[in-house]
């Protein structure tokens, strides 16, 4: 009867399932579990690794989506294999705690190297209609990948859609009181040191009408006067050395530049590159260049 409750007690304390539950939390550390230290770290290597080249792929445009869709693939199947080999005995020794600490603080506070790269976010407002929609239209919003490193080398050009943190633009950061912020995401119309006018549904830079060839979409503009809303600046705007002016493609139904004017380039996060879900909207082209007026904006 002795021999039979060390058994169960010696059962219970090396069980294999134990390594795999703790790997759903904290990926690879079932091999913590079996003592297995280096093993560990390589597949955690290789598990971060695949997911880094996974969403770099996604965060850059020129790459099909078939080939990201290839490496989300590889990053799950090795996550998954990962599971699979965590299940093997093994028993949590004071080392094997101090471990789980130390990695449990890092994987949870310490910003992931993806975090770097790109980051996800879902569009909420009718704002940029149709090239992103909001809840509004498809009932979730699209989901798109900001790639973070597009302006690490060069500066933001006219037509990119950007996403930026609204709590570093002066104007906005007092409309929206303190202790409040979000992302916003809008396409540059406006470069440092220019003068922007909206006139006639145009826009114009230093007097000179900007057109598709200047990567403005092809859509009637209107300015914050026509819409009878309030605002810190008149239609024409001049851009600090800093600064971008942004606009909503859906013009008439946008809280943008026209209201609080520039954005600098501090507070911008980075280039919106791709809409990868809902997936009827994976690739959607963000310049809608079928489009003529307003009307053809708005579905």
């Amino acid at each position: 009867m002795e021999t039979s409750v060390v058994k169960e007690s010696k059962t219970l304390k090396d069980s294999k399932w134990i390594g795999t539950a703790l790997s759903i939390f904290f990926p690879c550390f079932g091999f913590v579990w079996a003592g297995q230290y280096k093993r560990g770290a390589l597949w955690l290597l290789g598990l971060t690794t695949s997911a880094v080249l996974a969403l770099a792929l996604l965060a850059t445009a020129s790459v099909p989506a078939w080939v990201v869709f290839l490496f989300v693939i590889l990053a799950l199947g090795i996550q998954l294999f990962s599971y699979v080999k965590s299940y093997q005995r093994g028993r949590m020794t004071l080392k094997n705690w101090a471990i789980l600490l130390a990695y449990g603080l890092t994987y949870y506070f310490a910003p992931l190297p993806t975090f770097f790269i790109a980051q996800a976010f879902r569009i909420s407002s009718e704002s940029m209609a149709p090239t992103l929609l909001g809840s509004a239209k498809n009932g979730q919003g699209d989901r798109v990948i900001a790639n973070k490193l597009s302006y690490l080398l060069s500066d933001p050009k006219r037509g990119d859609v950007i996403v930026f943190d609204t709590s570093k633009v002066p104007n906005l950061a007092k409309i929206q009181g303190p202790g409040f912020w979000t992302y916003f995401t809008f396409r540059v119309i406006g470069l440092p040191g220019e003068d922007i006018e909206i006139r006639d549904g145009k826009i114009f830079a230093n007097n000179h009408e900007l057109g598709p060839e200047d990567w403005v979409p092809p859509i009637s503009y209107v300015t914050a006067e026509d819409l009878s809303i309030p605002s810190p600046r008149t239609n024409v705007s001049t851009l600090e050395a800093d600064e971008y002016l942004v606009l909503g493609d859906n013009s008439a139904n946008a809280f943008d530049s026209r209201f609080w004017g520039g954005v600098p380039s501090a507070a911008i996060v980075g280039k919106v590159t791709r809409v990868y879900y809902p997936l009827s909207r994976l690739n959607s082209p963000l310049f809608p260049e079928e489009a003529t007026s307003q009307s053809d904006l708005i579905p």
